[in-house]
This record gives C-alpha cells, structure tokens and sequence, in this order.
C-alpha cells in the first residue's frame, strides 16, 4: 500500500501574451494565488463622469436645495457631502509621465490659513480665466471666513446667517424631539431652521482637524469633486491589465470612444463634442501614458452649464459601442488596428458616476439657447420620438441562451406605457439582456456569487451574471442622489446595493416609481403638446415632484440591478463591507465580475481490485475561488457508469460542527525550539501552551475601531479558526454558508487503509510484517487531505473529520484566514498581490516503515506552496496520530545548529520517497526528496540567500537530517533548489521496498541541468560524493532557431529495460514549469521535451554528452473515429532505431506544450501527462492534456494497443499509437489498473495492461469548471 510517488497538479485558464527567450526566475517563488483563476483575456472597464450643472452642488441628497440658510447643509447627518469629523480625508493621488516614465504623485494640501474650495482646478494646468464661473476659486483663511458665492447653493447655508463665523459644523440632536435621523424627517422647516435638533460641533481648532477640514474642502466638497477624488482612489490600484476608457456625460465622448483632441479645457460658449483635455481615450491597458491621459482628464473634469442632463444619452453611447465591428471593436487584443484578434469572452463593466437626475432624451442634443426657446416644442423631433418605444424590459423577451425572460421583479417597470422614454434601468437591462455581437461566440465566463437557490433562482438573483453573450455589467457611483427614505415611493435605502428595501423590492412587495423619463426635459423646454403638455403628462405619474427627482434618481438603484452590478453611495467614504474604504470596496466588486471562479475537480480513485469496479472508491476534490472554500466527496460508480453513494465531507465537516466549533479535534505543532516538536490541541483552554510566536500571530492586530487585542483577540481568532461563528461579519471574515474547509488546489485526496505491503519483500528485512498486516487487517480507512485553511484533515470513510493537524510552518500567517477581505481580493492580475495564500497544499505520501523495533504506517505532508517544509505524522492508530518531526523555515535556527542556512527545505512541489537506504551496513527507512525552491534564509544586508541544490534525507524514525551540497559542477546551479528526486529500487517488480541502488537518486533543476545524488555521501563508500553534474541536456537548447531554457520540475523517473540484450538504465523526464506567477505567460511560449538518456549500462550518458547522441523522434497528431464513432485526437512518433552508439532519445514537443507531472513506469510502458497550452484560444477556459504511452527503450509507442478506445479490451480492435488527448489530467498513481477519465467525465476508460504490474493509485485531474 506504497504510495509514494504523488504528484503536483495545476490546472489553468489562459491568457495571450507573446515572450521570446525563455524566462527562468531565480527567486522560484510559488504565486500564492492558484493560477487557474486568471482572467482569459483582460476585461474592458468604461468609465462614464456626470458633467452636468447639478455636479457642481455642494449638497445631498437632490432636490433639497434652498437659497435660506439652514443647519441641515451643514452636517454631515443630513447633507452627506458635509465635512464628517469622524473621516478621514485624504489627498488624492495623481499620475503623470516623467520623462517618459508614470510617476505617482498626489495633490497638494492646502493649509487652512490658505484654502481652497477646489484643489484639482486650483492646482490646474489650465487657464483659470477659461473658466469664468470658476472665478471664484482661490485661497482662503479658513479662521477668518467661510468662503461664500461659490457655486450656486450651499456654500451660501455654511455661514449661518454670519458671514464671519468661523468653520464649524452641526450634528444632530436625537433627543431634542426632532426624530431619530434627519434624513428620515419630511419636515424641512424643522429640520432646517430649529436650532434646538441640532448640537453645534465647535470651532475647528485642532491643527489636525484644521488640515482634515482643508482636505475636505479642496477634494470633497463638491459633488464633482467628491466624485473626481473616489475614481482616482479607485483607479490608482486598478489591474495594470485592464482596459479602461472614459467618456463625460455632455462634454467628452464620442461613438467609437476614439477622440484624441488637442483642445485644452474649454468654455460655455465654446461648447462642443471631443473635448477631453487634450488627451485620447481610446481603449488601451491601464499602464504608462494612457494611466496619465486618464488623470489629467479626471484633473480637468468640470460642471457645464445647462440643465437638459444626457445621461441617457451616455449610457446609450456605451450599449451602441460594444456592439461595433471594425477596427474600433472593444474586443480586439488591439483596439484601433483591424488585424487584430476579437475575442468574446472579454467581460465588459460601465461605471457610470452620476447625481441621477436625468432629463434630455436618448440623442445628446445640445441647445444652445433652450432656456430662451420657452415656446419650442421639440416633442416631434424624431431623435426625441425614437425613445419612446416599448421597453424589454417590461415585455416578454428571449434571452441569447434561449432562456425567457418574463417581465420579474426587481427588473420590471411599475407599469408600462409607451409614451415614456426609457430611462437610466431601461439601458442597463438592454446592455445586459441583448447579444452585442451575435457574431462572436458566447463564452464569457458567469458569476455567481450567491448560489444558494434553485437553478432557476439563481439565474434571476440580481447578485449573479448568468450571461455568456457579450454584454455590459453596469455599476452606479451615485452623488448626492441617495436619500434613506421617501415617503413619496416608499422605499428605503441602507448603504450597500442589496440592503434597505431590497428584499422587497426582490419579492415584488414593492415597485419601482414610475420615471418620468423626459419630463424633466419637458419642463425644462415646455415640450409634451403631443402627450397634452407638461403638467398631463405630470397629472399622469402619481407622486411626481417638478422634477421627478425622487424617481429619476432611485433609477440609480434601478439600473444597478438590471445591470447585475452594485451601486454606491459617494457620501459614505468608510463603513463599506468588511470596513472597506469605498474606493477599495468599488475596486474589488469591479474586478471580481472580470475575474473567473474557477471551480477546479480532481478525481482519486481507491481501489482494491484489479479492474475499476463499483467497489472502488472516488474522491472528488473541487476548490471555490471567490470565497476560497473546499469541497471533497466520495463516491462509487455503478454497472452503468453513473455515480452513487456520493457523501459530501465538506457538507458533513459543515454540519456537524457546532457554532462555537467546540466539538472539533485539532491538533498544532508548538514545538519551534525542536525538530520533533510538540503536539498539543487547539483550543483556548490551551492557549499558553502555544509558542510566543504564535500567540504573538493570532494576536496581530484589527483594523477595526474598538476591537480587542492582545490575549483576548488571540484566544477570539483561536476560535473562528476552529469553526466558531460568533464573531463572522464583525471581527472576522464571514464564512460562506458556514463551510470550515478551505480550497483545495493542488493537493489530492490520500486514503489509507489497513497494511497493503508485500509481506514476502517485506519480511526479507528481517522484521515480521505479516504479523503486522494481521494485527492491523480491522483498521479503519482514513482519507487524508491537505487544505488551505492551514490544516491536515483526516476523515473517515463515512465523511466524518476525525482530527486535523495544524503545521508550525504555515502558524504565522493563520491571522490572514480570519481577515474580513480574504475574499475580496480575487482579482484578475499578473502580480502576486490577492490576500489569498497557501498553507497545506503539497503532495501527501505515505508507507509503513520499521523504527523502535515495531512496524509503523507513516504519512509525510509537505507545504508545497503554502511553505518550505514537511512533517511526519505516525498514523499506525489513525485515530491518535503522532507528531514525529517537523522541519520548515519556521524552525531555521535549530536547523542551522545542527547543518546550515542553505540545507533548510525550500518550497517543495514534488512527491518525496519513502524507502530505506542503506547507513553502513545498517538498512533505515528514509525520506527522500529534492530540496525545492526559494530563498531559505537572509544576508545581514534582508538579501535572500536561495537554495543550493542538493537532496535530502530525512530519517523517518528521529528527524535527523542528511543532505548533499557539495561539489556542484556549474555555478549557474547553486543558487537553484532541486526538482523531486528519483532512485532505482532494488527489485523492478515492486516499487514499494527495498533499498534504493547504491543511495544514489538523480534529480534536476530550474535551468534544466540534471544531477546525481547521494543525500548519505558522508557514510556511503560505494556511491558517488555530494551532487554530481550528470549532464548539461536539456540546459538551453535551440530549437527551430529559437533557444529555450528547459526547466525540469517534476522528478524524473527511471525504468530498467533489456536495451540490445544489456540491462539498462533509462531515467525518463520532462520539461516545463508552471508554478511561478509569470508562468502562466511564458508557458504560452515555451518549448519543452521528453528524453529517456542511459544513465547505467551500455552508453551511458556524462557531461561531455550532446545532444546530437540522442536519437530524435517525431510527432504526429490524426484522428481516430471508433466503432461507435466517438472521435479522439490521437498521437504517433516516429524515428530511427536505437543503435549501438546513441545514448537515448528526445522528443520536442509543440509550442505550448510542457510537462509538470511525474512519468509512470509500469511493466514495459512508461506514461507522460503533458499540458497543452493553447494560446490560439485564450478563451478557452481550460487546457486540454496528452496522455502519452512510451516505451522507454526506444521512445516510440509501445509493439501492443496500450488504449482501448473501442472497449472491447482486445488488442486485434484497437490501433497503436502513443498518446490521447483528453478533456482531464491522467495522473498514474497506483491501483491494481492504470485508467483515465473519458472526454464524457463519467466511467473511466481503460487502458490495457498486458505486463499485469500492480501499481498503487490511480488520480484522475477533472476539468475546470468556471461557475463565477
């Protein structure tokens, strides 16, 4: 029951990018986010600013404006974008090109004794006196007087009847008798002029409240400026790779959003389409100049005069541009050259910042003199009657997938009548609901971030995006157009878009108002003879105010909604989900709709039987990445190849566990001053037996007002780690649905059942393993599995969790779990900077060895990613496991005593061994494995000191630790850590035991050199010193006038073969790396091999080896139609035979194509999974995998049918070939019979096996499933 050679998995999602040489990174460290979960092509972020007159107020909500002072407007509990000296206002930050480089820089503050009512245009590099109604700004002494006359309104209210009265403001005084909150009160007089509901604030005296009030006065104030100071928060760390345009709502715009002008600002008379500061805005990457151009049209944004508000027109221009062909297509990888590629599966998000009230119709029609024109009837033009149309939104309406839409709350309209133009919602349920390019494949991922209903409810919830055509998801910043209530309407409004009235409004308890749609331009140009005049038109619409402000600016809301996006309130700078500021909140939302949920499936089956059978076992792992939760589930298939007797761990680990998480056994390493450590439980009532430094981590502090600390926090963090739900939402992350298990990503499943040894090899050593396979028959099976929740789970076969082990090496960053944005920051990004980490995620093997003159079952975990380090756990009683040892960086100083710095494990992502080596005359059981990757300690000057490639020998019984360094050939080699490493058994029919060859194992590294090894050099005469450069192939080799660096990452494996009548030695590996960040981009690119080279035997291979001695093979790729005429991609290979001379074989594998999995040697077939990168389609969500057959003496297909894809199990109906390409990974991992998940995901395929080898687990890698 050996199973010992468990390999790292990655399934990925695809991106274009073009690199040359390839790159090979010498820090080697894993990307902490799993890198199936990038976005497959960038996603197109439209930005819409409202420029129109109502931006330049200084007060919210709309429709409150007096010219009478009142104390209402200056207090931040009724006017929100009053000055709240409970925020904190913060510059903004600004980018520009310095000499031909994006700097960020940030505005400048402005003293209080030297003010100014608008910093950007204060600050501004265009001509003040093109601005005449902006006359007004310049400085002011804050301590002599409230700046009045500018604008229009409210900056007149702050003097309070004193135009000397110094700055201050009021809050509200609930127990006056006034009512509760300002903002839920009708009555204007009373909240308004009766100074006994409010408490004045004071003086502003404090000279940190002096500059915080100068802040708020420069930067936001205003409702422009509010807005301004929000997006450039928001855009500063926005993806580099996202695509962004801009337009303003009645100053810069154009169709194709193409303009590039040279016209620098602009006046009232001079009003005209393209003016956008000089700069172009046409849809490009986030980076460098177009980063700049979109700040300084953000610097130079201001109000225009005018009262027809097209913001229709705007969100019109958005909907018409992404339906565009041509050069100008937002789809295209190049937008503006028409030889580009257009791919469909590029999410697009409008963020439209707005006060809401909209008026002017559809077509953006500029009336110079329209306030005079008070007799004109503009009712009969034809731009103004082409929206007045029926609305899908409140009709029966087939949707591109073919599912119908009825018209539904919350999406429908209060009613439907023909004569109202459709509104802000109307154009964001289009944008949604209509296919903008029906030309282009529907293959844009869905979203769905609460599934907790039926299909079918789901697919409505306004919280998801079902929608695989083209489309626009639309986002709302609205400014003071938010009000709490309106008893006009009756609805509510909390912060967030799913609060207040909502769930109402979700239900169909309550309605939309009706929007007037142009009757706010009706009035504003006595237009509406053909509907009876304004005031029909008004006696019409029910709770209708002269504006129809309440209802034009809850369309807002509205069109969130219908857009399967979220709005936000400007005024609310802090408070935002998770104590996020707002920015960071819209920042987070915007990129999770272009980012993918990548729900990733790998199968393990368990198998005692020498044919896949309903009684085997399967195990089912999938991982959730927008709210990092894990899934395992464990089921049988019957005769018909359907699956039965599923148990849910995850769901059973869910609801079994108490609230308090109280009723769970976990157990923790505390022992940081030893190898062997200590393992004590995790609970509270332990507390003080952790190590300071962990008490010290789950201590770390709360960015949250009031929270506790110290012990108190610990012992609190301590609990919700434990499954306690008592402080989610409020301290701690809130865990979806209440799942404990965390992702799943590169570990599988590990089922351990009662001893499965051969006794005969095993009793040779001279101990008596049959009595311990005896003794042990009535076992219990335990699966194990290794979670990113910081834990070692063991479940028995009924899905209960038994007991988890928390390593030392991943303690110190546990706090990050419990963090309240941890999900929040699945972004679609090149960089490493989402909160999501690893912490148990590498390969699990196990074997039963012999120490302390008894039999043991062990099991060895690494951290893969999540860590440098590994533990041992003795699991001989499963249900009361023992800590044996543990190593890590976390204990580095005790390693260092005993060997040094450079010998401390680095990240280790392949599979160790476990087997006896023989110490002297004595034979002890070991792990073995290659160091791995990554910085292992520091100089005295913080420079990381990397790993130095060696192999390690850890002996299972003690911890003690052995490792080769020294010598190592190249120089290029030493600062590069070791793949897996792999050694020759001594007996070739059975890989579980005996000791490995002369001790000696060969593994390579990152820059494809390959080394022989022998971690016991110290006390071995027969086997060569330290690390030995066995050979220089693959390094850097050219391939088709290209060099490639060809990394080995995966241990290589060695078969022993009849090779022209003499035993040989074959070591078989291949090429390619898939675990840093940039890999996912130079992966696309690279070119990667397999050889099998002699390395004992006739022809062996050495240093002065070229390639030139290697016998080339070549791949041909057809199709093979089956009797029952299923298709299948398969591969040949062809090439000359092996002579007397040639040293080996290689085979160059296409563009794109590289191998990160362990070979398999079973019999006389060696089998190779091999990634297939196709960069042609990055819209393809998942890639597809070659299941290659070889024989390892001659590199080609084996002399017998290896696949039997007619399932007739007869190798007279089957073809020859070497390979299968396939919807899944194909991981050989042991069973009885090696099999492989068919293209239809549901009985596996069986592959013939006339050697009749037992291997010992099979592991089957699913397809990714992209739910978003």
């Amino acid at each position: 029951m050996y199973a010992n050679k468990i390999h790292n998995k990655l399934i990925v999602s695809m991106i274009v990018y073009s690199l040359g040489y390839s790159y090979i990174s010498m820090a080697a460290q894993p990307s902490q986010t799993p890198l199936s979960i990038k976005s497959t092509v960038p996603m197109n972020l439209i930005i819409t600013i409202d420029d129109t007159l109502n931006m330049g107020y200084t007060h919210s909500p709309e429709g409150q404006e007096t010219w009478d002072p009142n104390y209402n407007l200056a207090s931040p509990d009724y006017n929100g974008l009053f000055y709240n000296p409970d925020y904190e206002y913060k510059v903004p930050p600004r980018f520009i090109m310095d000499n031909g480089v994006l700097k960020r820089t940030s505005y400048p503050e402005f003293s209080f004794s030297n003010a100014t009512v608008d910093g950007y245009l204060y600050t501004g590099i265009f001509n003040q006196s093109r601005r005449a109604d902006y006359s007004a700004v310049g400085a002011w002494n804050l301590n002599k007087v409230v700046p009045r006359g500018w604008d229009e309104t409210a900056y007149q209210t702050w003097t309070l009847n004193n135009s000397t009265t110094n700055s201050h403001y009021y809050r509200w005084n609930p127990d006056a008798g006034c009512g509760s909150d300002p903002r839920l009160s009708t009555n204007k007089s009373l909240i308004g002029t009766k100074k006994q509901c409010w408490i004045d604030g004071g003086r502003i005296s404090s000279a940190k409240e002096q500059q915080n009030y100068s802040n708020w006065l420069a930067y936001y104030a205003s409702r422009m400026n509010r807005v301004k100071t929000i997006l450039a928060f928001v855009m500063a760390d926005l993806d580099e790779d996202v695509r962004v345009t801009w337009q303003s709502v009645q100053g810069c715009y154009s169709t194709q959003f193409n303009a590039n002008d040279d016209k620098n600002g602009y006046t009232r008379s001079n009003a005209q389409p393209y003016r956008c500061y000089g700069v172009s805005q046409t849809l490009a990457p986030f980076k460098g100049k177009h980063k700049a151009d979109f700040y300084t049209f953000l610097h130079g944004l201001m109000k225009q005069d005018g009262e027809y508000n097209p913001h229709r027109a705007a969100m019109k221009r958005v909907n018409d541009y992404v339906k565009i062909k041509g050069a100008w297509s937002p789809y295209r990888e190049e937008v503006g050259n028409a030889n580009s590629k257009e791919y469909g599966c590029r999410p697009t998000v409008h963020l439209i910042a707005t006060h809401g009230k909209f008026g002017q119709a559809e077509d953006n029609i500029l009336f110079s003199s329209a306030r005079s024109s008070v007799n004109q009837d503009f009712s009969k033009d034809v731009r103004f009657k082409a929206g007045i149309t029926s609305k899908i939104v409140n009709k029966s309406y087939t949707l591109p997938d073919d599912k119908v839409y009825t018209p539904r709350p919350p999406y429908k309209d209060d009613v439907q009548k023909e004569k109202y133009a459709k509104t802000l919602s109307d154009y964001a349920f289009e944008g949604w609901a209509v296919d903008a390019r029906p030309d282009l494949p529907n293959n844009l991922a869905p979203i769905y971030r609460d599934d907790s209903g039926s299909d079918d409810e789901n697919y409505w919830n306004p919280k998801n995006d079902p929608a695989t055509w083209q489309h626009v998801n639309t986002y709302v910043l609205s400014v003071g157009g938010i009000m709490k209530k309106s008893a006009a309407y009756n609805l509510n409004w909390d912060q967030g878009t799913y609060n207040g009235s909502y769930q109402d409004l979700l239900k169909g308890i309550l309605s939309w108002p009706v929007t007037p749609g142009a009757y706010g331009w009706c009035v504003a140009f006595r237009v509406g003879a053909d509907y009876g005049g304004c005031d029909n038109i008004k006696g019409i619409i029910a709770n209708l105010d002269d504006w129809g402000t309440a209802q034009t600016i809850v369309d807002g809301w509205h069109a969130a909604l219908n857009g399967r996006g979220q709005i936000y309130n400007a005024e609310d700078i802090y408070k935002w989900d998770n104590n996020l500021l707002i920015w960071d909140k819209i920042r987070n939302d915007i990129m999770m709709s272009g980012a993918l949920q990548s729900e990733t499936t790998t199968i393990t089956v368990s198998s005692d039987s020498s044919i896949a059978d309903s009684k085997a076992y399967y195990y089912e792992t999938k991982f959730d990445s927008l709210r990092w939760i894990g899934m395992i589930t464990q089921y049988q298939y019957d005769n018909d190849g359907n699956k039965i007797n599923g148990i849910g761990f995850h769901e059973k680990l869910k609801s079994s566990t108490t609230s308090q998480g109280s009723d769970r056994v976990i157990y923790i390493n505390t022992g940081f001053d030893s190898i062997q450590g200590k393992m004590v439980e995790f609970t509270t009532a332990n507390y003080n037996r952790l190590s300071k430094q962990q008490k010290e981590d789950l201590q770390r502090s709360l960015d949250i007002p009031n929270a506790p600390t110290g012990e108190a926090l610990g012992k609190l963090r301590l609990e919700w780690l434990r499954g306690s739900s008592k402080n989610e939402g409020t301290l701690f992350r809130e865990r979806y649905k209440g799942y404990l298990l965390g992702d799943i990503v590169n570990n599988t499943p590990m089922a351990i059942k009662p001893p499965q040894g051969n006794s005969y090899y095993m009793n040779s050593r001279g101990q008596n393993y049959s009595q311990f396979k005896e003794a042990q028959r009535q076992r219990p099976t335990y699966v194990y599995i290794g979670a990113n929740d910081g834990m070692l789970h063991a479940f028995d076969q009924q899905g209960n969790e038994k007991w988890a082990f928390i390593p030392a090496g991943i303690t110190g960053k546990l706090n990050l779990l419990s963090d309240k944005d941890y999900s929040a920051t699945n972004k679609q990004t090149t960089s490493n900077s989402s909160k999501h980490r690893f912490f148990v995620d590498g390969p699990l093997v196990t074997d039963d060895v012999y120490f302390n003159n008894a039999w043991h079952t062990v099991l060895v975990g690494t951290l893969g990613r999540g860590g440098q380090g590994l533990f041992a756990l003795d699991v001989t009683n499963p249900q009361q496991p023992q800590l044996l040892w543990e190593y890590g960086d976390f204990n580095s100083d005790t390693a260092t005593k005993l060997f040094s710095n450079s010998k401390i494990p680095g990240y280790i992502l392949s599979a160790p061994i476990i087997g006896p080596l023989y110490n002297g005359d004595t034979v002890t059981d070991y792990v073995v494995f290659g160091n791995g990757y990554g910085p292992t300690s520091t100089t005295e000057n913080n420079e990381p000191v990397y790993t130095k490639g060696s192999t390690i020998a850890i002996e299972i019984a003690t911890g003690k630790l052995t490792s080769a360094i020294n010598p190592v050939a190249s120089p290029n080699s030493e600062d590069l850590g070791f793949s897996g490493a792999v050694g020759m058994k001594s007996n070739n029919t059975d890989y579980s035991h005996f000791g490995i060859e002369r001790n000696t194992l060969y593994a390579g590294n990152l820059i494809g050199e390959l080394y022989i090894s022998n971690p016991l050099y110290s006390v071995s005469t027969s086997a060569p010193k330290g690390n030995k450069l066995l050979t220089n192939i693959p390094g850097t080799r050219e391939i088709d006038g290209v060099k490639y660096v060809q990394p080995i990452t995966a241990s290589p494996e060695l078969a022993r073969v009849s090779l022209m009548r003499r035993t040989t030695d074959i070591l078989l590996f291949g090429t390619g790396k898939y675990f840093e960040q940039q890999d996912s981009v130079s992966a696309l690119t690279a070119r990667n091999s397999i050889y099998g080279i002699v390395v004992k035997g006739n022809n062996e291979i050495n240093e002065n080896t070229t390639i030139d001695q290697l016998q080339v093979r070549t791949l041909t790729d057809k199709i093979y139609v089956t009797k029952n005429n299923v298709s299948y991609t398969v591969r040949e290979i062809s090439g000359g035979a092996i002579t007397t001379t040639d040293k080996g074989f290689y085979i160059d594998l296409p563009v794109g194509e590289l191998v990160v999995d362990q070979p398999y040697y079973m019999g006389s077939v060696v089998f190779f999974t091999i990634m297939v990168m196709d960069s042609s389609d990055p819209c393809k969500p998942v890639p597809k995998y070659w299941l290659m057959a070889l024989d390892p003496s001659t590199g080609k297909a084996p002399n017998f049918p290896v696949f039997d894809l007619n399932g007739t199990g007869s190798s007279v109906d089957n073809p020859i070939i070497s390979g299968i390409l396939l919807d899944s990974k194909s991981i050989l991992q042991g069973g009885h019979y090696p099999m492989a998940v068919n293209n239809e995901g549901k009985i596996p395929l069986m592959i013939n096996n006339p050697d009749r080898i037992r291997i010992n687990r099979v592991i089957f890698q699913g397809d990714s499933i992209f739910k978003n």
